[in-house]
């Protein structure tokens, strides 16, 4: 993680370095908040800044700010309630690896019934009523 801040802060330091080269270029010496700064130390001979007032603007804001963080923790609650129930549903109807298991299942019983009944499977194949009937019925258009 101090990677993570360390990356952020070299790339800060060098977007402001960006940024002062581009405003100098045009004749402007401080930033806004170097003036102010620059201003308040001129005027109260402190270099502290004063606390900020509390008016009913920052109350709002601040109630706004409590507000949507409040709505952004319902819906990220929301959004994995919703994952969740989406990876619930997909377990439910991924039925391929039973299926899987059935076909196999079945396989293997059809192999089993005609391996113990396969001279009894030749010997109806060799009867009369079953040719005359194929023949009969199933053979002609």
């Amino acid at each position: 993680m101090s990677s993570k801040l360390g990356k952020g802060a070299k790339l800060s330091a060098k977007r402001r370095e960006e940024f002062l080269k581009m405003t100098a270029g045009r004749n402007i010496t401080q930033l806004d908040t170097e003036r102010a700064a620059a201003h308040l130390v001129e005027s109260t001979g402190s270099t502290s800044i004063p606390p900020p007032t509390t008016s009913d603007e920052q109350v709002t804001l601040n109630t706004i700010k409590d507000m949507l963080l409040e709505l952004t923790e319902k819906v990220n609650r929301m959004e994995r309630k919703i994952s969740e129930m989406d990876k619930r549903m997909i377990e439910g109807l991924n039925l391929s690896n039973e299926t899987k298991y059935i076909k196999i299942q079945l396989k293997e019983a059809a192999e089993e019934y005609l391996i113990e009944n396969e001279s009894d499977f030749y010997e109806s194949m060799e009867d009369i009523q079953w040719n005359v009937f194929y023949e009969d019925k199933l053979a002609k258009p």
